[in-house]
């Protein structure tokens, strides 16, 4: 039964475990290894089920030399201005089954699912922010992004803030999947200052870049993930 697990999530999880690979030496094909900044990422995203904060491996990639980035493209990771992740993982299927270990892992049931193509999710404070971070969402304020959203709706913002004070519009209504005031604590969650409101009557509140010295709390480390939990149960035959 173990042995069909492990055969099971392998096939499923197919880019977690060449990455896995990759981490202990053990590259299949026709890549190379990558040095120590490349190996600490990866090795962070398989902890993550796929997905790490960008904050908790800056200095990583700013190591990173030009053919390791190209390895890591090959491997399926895409470096975000906000997450680093693998797009391959955020698959209902692929949700599913991380969701699946996280609770095996914290020894409790599953809290919920989302319905395939949810882009954004409700947080629910009896839930650890980490089972959002294993299916694939990163939690802002009241709302959990799934990180490919939350890249295309910091790259907007980020467009908005250069020409100076914006609002909420519509496109960023439609990436987030919620309403104003809720986008708008996303854009707090992200840094963005508020700056009073706009002229005219129900004009909306508008919205500064962040301060350069501007910083967000640290990352917490992470913990024992359930794909090193599996690891350590399963290890691969020498």
């Amino acid at each position: 039964v173990a042995a069909w697990i492990k055969s099971h999530l392998a096939a499923e999880l197919a880019p977690l475990f060449a990455i896995d690979a990759v981490v202990d030496g053990r590259p299949g094909g026709p890549l190379p290894l990558v040095g120590g900044p490349g190996r600490g990422i990866l090795y962070q995203l398989t902890e993550g089920l796929g997905l790490v904060p960008r904050k908790m491996v800056d200095q990583q990639l700013a190591a990173l030399a030009p053919a390791e980035r190209k390895v890591l493209a090959r491997l399926g990771v895409r470096l975000g201005m906000e997450s680093v992740y693998l797009p391959a993982m955020l698959r209902p299927r692929a949700m599913r089954i991380k969701a699946i270990l996280w609770a095996a892992k914290a020894e409790r049931t599953v809290p919920f699912l989302p319905s395939p193509g949810r882009v954004s999710l409700v947080v629910d404070p009896a839930v650890p922010s980490v089972f959002y971070e294993a299916m694939g969402y990163r939690v802002l304020g009241p709302r959990a992004l799934r990180v490919d959203m939350l890249e295309r709706f910091a790259r907007h913002a980020r467009g908005l803030a250069k020409a100076g004070p914006f609002a909420v519009d519509g496109p960023m209504l439609s990436l987030a999947g919620c309403r104003a005031e809720e986008t708008a604590a996303i854009l707090s969650a992200l840094g963005y200052r508020r700056q009073g409101e706009g002229k005219g009557e129900g004009a909306a509140c508008l919205f500064r870049r962040p301060h350069p010295k501007t910083t967000r709390p640290p990352e917490r480390p992470r913990a024992d993930s359930p794909f090193a939990r599996l690891k350590k149960d399963w290890p691969t035959p020498s």
